[in-house]
């Protein structure tokens, strides 16, 4: 976050100078091209970050399942051998 913040105050540092000399235009160029990048690399360090915490709730969610199942399953063996009996 940092590096966008200083990449957008030296773009905007940049555009009160004259672009008298194309390599000017290019490093402004490279700079916007930059800050876009950097963005889009956050973007997906939050998306990627996002992913793993609904991983691990469809983990807990799964395992709470499988429990359940595991418990229903011994109710219902129960209620097999008290009407057997």
């Amino acid at each position: 976050m940092h590096y966008i913040s200083y990449m957008s105050a030296v773009c905007v540092s940049d555009a009160g100078r004259s672009e008298k000399t194309p390599t000017n235009a290019v490093t402004r160029f490279d700079q916007k091209t930059g800050i876009h990048i950097a963005e889009a690399w956050l973007l997906q360090l939050d998306v990627q970050r996002r992913l793993h915490e609904q991983m691990e709730i469809q983990r807990d969610l799964q395992s709470r399942i499988e429990e359940q199942g595991r418990q229903l399953k011994q109710m219902l063996d129960q209620q097999l051998q008290k009407k057997r009996y």
